[in-house]
């Protein structure tokens, strides 16, 4: 689920510049639009690392996460005057690839601690 929301976001992030060239009225809607993508993909995000986390203990899942969710709100809670279109869609872009990659570390990690037995992972 992590994983869609990452790549709807980057999609949106790629395709929206196109569309609001051909339909003006949706660039209003870009920031609202933006905002609430990031916060789906953070609570997503949160949920599906959470629960992976409990599982495999893997620090570095953690790490991807942080830096994608950064990158994302750096972009979508900076002001105008400080970010310019290109960077922000730098950011978002990167920051929902970083999430894509840790979301499916993260998977990989659980497929190979549903296999680990009781346990746990945290040597694996």
């Amino acid at each position: 689920m992590g994983v869609t929301a990452s790549l709807l976001c980057i999609t949106h992030c790629l395709a929206l510049p196109v569309i609001a060239v051909v339909l003006p009225t949706l660039a209003l809607a870009e920031i609202a639009t933006h905002r609430v993508l990031v916060l789906l993909v953070f609570l997503m995000g949160i949920l599906a690392f959470v629960s992976g986390y409990k599982r495999h203990r893997k620090r570095g899942v953690w790490i991807g996460c942080v830096l994608g969710v950064g990158m994302l709100l750096t972009a979508v809670l900076l002001p105008e005057q400080l970010v310019s279109e290109a960077l922000e869609t730098v950011l978002t872009v990167a920051g929902g690839a970083v999430m894509i990659v840790s979301h499916v570390a993260n998977a990989r990690f659980c497929r190979v601690c549903l296999n680990c037995g009781e346990g746990g992972c945290g040597a694996v």
